[in-house]
């Protein structure tokens, strides 16, 4: 079962890919600004008993972070 703190984790991770592979292209470069900021936002957000977001961080985190390492 994913966690509250393994969840804040993964943002953190996902929030850093972000910002260390900022895209060169200018339109790519602001849908990257405005995901990091919707990931901060739902970091700030986020509630132990949200399973449901806990889970959709989980899956994110698989599928754009851990397939890359």
């Amino acid at each position: 079962m994913n966690t509250y703190e393994n969840a804040l984790k993964q943002l953190d991770e996902i929030i850093n890919h972000l910002r260390n592979n900022q895209s060169a292209d200018c339109s790519k470069a602001e849908e990257q600004d405005l995901q990091t900021l919707r990931f901060k936002t739902l970091k700030r957000v986020l509630s132990p008993n949200d399973q449901a977001s806990i889970d959709k961080i989980a899956a994110y985190y698989a599928k754009h972070i851990t397939k890359q390492a």
